[in-house]
């Protein structure tokens, strides 16, 4: 089973921007197992938000889990931000 770390790089890689994997409120160990490994090869286009990317890819792959998409100083992206603006932080 992929670890949250792994889980997280691989979204870094294809995506563009970092994520927090959480639990009840609180941020998921890097070395925990998790069921799943995010597994699109194509980034999500710019002009969708935090929010569908949320539903419509992280939650395919960890359904009961949460996630921060966080811009490149770590600040956490609300969901009505593209993802391009999100992307462009770390330019």
């Amino acid at each position: 089973m992929p670890l949250v770390k792994n889980f997280e790089k691989k979204v870094f890689d294809v995506e563009g921007f970092k994520i927090r994997i959480m639990d009840n409120g609180v941020n998921v160990r890097g070395d925990k197992e998790i069921p799943n490994q995010y597994s699109f090869e194509k980034k999500c286009p710019g002009n969708q938000t935090v929010f569908e990317w949320r539903t419509n890819r992280f939650s395919k792959f960890l359904a009961g889990y949460d996630v921060d998409v966080l811009y490149s100083d770590e600040n956490i992206a609300i969901g009505q931000t593209t993802l391009k603006t999100v992307r462009e932080t770390y330019i």
